[in-house]
């Protein structure tokens, strides 16, 4: 039986679910852009790879020239409405308190302060050992650069840690 020493988890879609609130985010930047607004659905898909990829893919392909500024109006918006609809997952606090003795970390594309005003807002940063942003790192995931820096960090060896994401 396998028995990991380091569980990392991702934190969007995994422990929580912040979709409604970056969909609201993605809505008032387009909107105040003078752009059309996307269905919850729409954007929900396009999550997970991170800001830029998310924007890239909401923005009219003839303006992702605006991106930087796209970004700047998301970072400000999301900021401010961060945790107005995200919650955990049911269960996802069961989860991390069943493996409290293993050390546990966090790799996710969200930007390392963001992720860490969930994490005290939510109670769980107490948590984990070790959190690594998507601004912690040159390649985001699904590039392993992050999954590397928590297992060095955290002095464990790939074949006992475990990624759930």
């Amino acid at each position: 039986m396998f028995n990991a020493e380091l569980i990392i988890f991702d934190l969007d879609g995994t422990l929580i679910d912040s979709s409604e609130d970056i969909a609201w985010a993605v809505n008032k930047t387009l909107r105040q852009m003078g752009f059309e607004e996307f269905s919850y659905q729409a954007i929900k898909e396009r999550i997970g790879w991170g800001v830029k990829m998310l924007l890239q893919k909401a923005l009219p392909e003839e303006k992702h020239n605006l991106l930087e500024e796209a970004r700047a109006i998301f970072m400000g918006y999301y900021g401010n409405h961060l945790l107005v609809k995200t919650k955990l997952y049911p269960g996802a606090k069961g989860v991390l308190e069943h493996f409290k003795g293993k050390k546990l970390a966090i790799a996710t594309n969200k930007p390392l302060n963001l992720t860490e005003k969930i994490l005290d807002q939510l109670n769980i940063s107490v948590c984990f050992q070790k959190v690594v942003g998507g601004d912690g790192v040159q390649n985001k995931k699904p590039a392993p650069e992050a999954i590397e820096i928590i297992l060095k960090e955290l002095k464990a060896l790939p074949g006992k840690a475990v990624f759930i994401g």
